[in-house]
């Protein structure tokens, strides 16, 4: 059954002429996204620095990573060690699985197929004087989310010398005029 957000169930019982069971469940529901089946790629390093794997996951993230992140861990004899998770698409696990030996100081590398659930996204933009400040718009499951672009506000907030705080105040209040 594909990933659906459930608005009704149906039940019929049918008719008694059958020795079995005759039961019948039906659903009626939006379906979500099925291109959300991806791969999960984790390792565990302990013989490298901060700085080297900090690189690693930056080239992980130009070739194409959905994510890319990092866990403080402690691995065997108590050592620290950093545990970094790659998301990927399937068709990239190749690739990333590549990279990740390529830069990084790992002998092995678990691998996870798996699914996620996301927001339906779209993007609006917001003018600001002269400025055009995007909006990232999330929405389903009955939530709707707002975000402006970081990139955006920062651009903005540089040129004023102000904080991103008092940027976003100033949109907010310019959008209520």
């Amino acid at each position: 059954m594909p990933v659906i957000k459930i608005q009704k169930i149906g039940y019929g019982m049918g008719k008694k002429d059958f020795p079995e069971a005759n039961c019948l469940r039906a659903f009626l529901g939006e379906v979500q996204d099925e291109k959300n089946t991806v791969t999960e790629l984790v390792t565990s390093i302990d013989d490298m620095t901060a700085e080297e794997i900090g690189y690693a996951c930056e080239v992980l993230r130009k070739a194409g990573a959905l994510d890319v992140y990092t866990s403080s861990i402690y691995m065997k004899k108590n050592r620290p060690g950093t545990l970094v998770t790659v998301l990927c698409r399937n068709e990239q696990a190749e690739e990333m699985t590549e990279l990740m030996f390529q830069h990084l100081s790992t002998i092995g590398i678990r691998r996870y197929e798996t699914k996620r659930v996301c927001l339906k996204r779209h993007e609006e933009t917001v003018q600001e004087g002269n400025e055009t400040i995007h909006l990232k718009i999330s929405e389903g499951y009955g939530t709707v989310r707002c975000k402006y672009e970081y990139d955006d506000l920062v651009r903005l907030a540089q040129k004023k010398g102000r904080s991103l705080a008092e940027i976003k105040e100033e949109i907010r209040n310019g959008m209520k005029k």
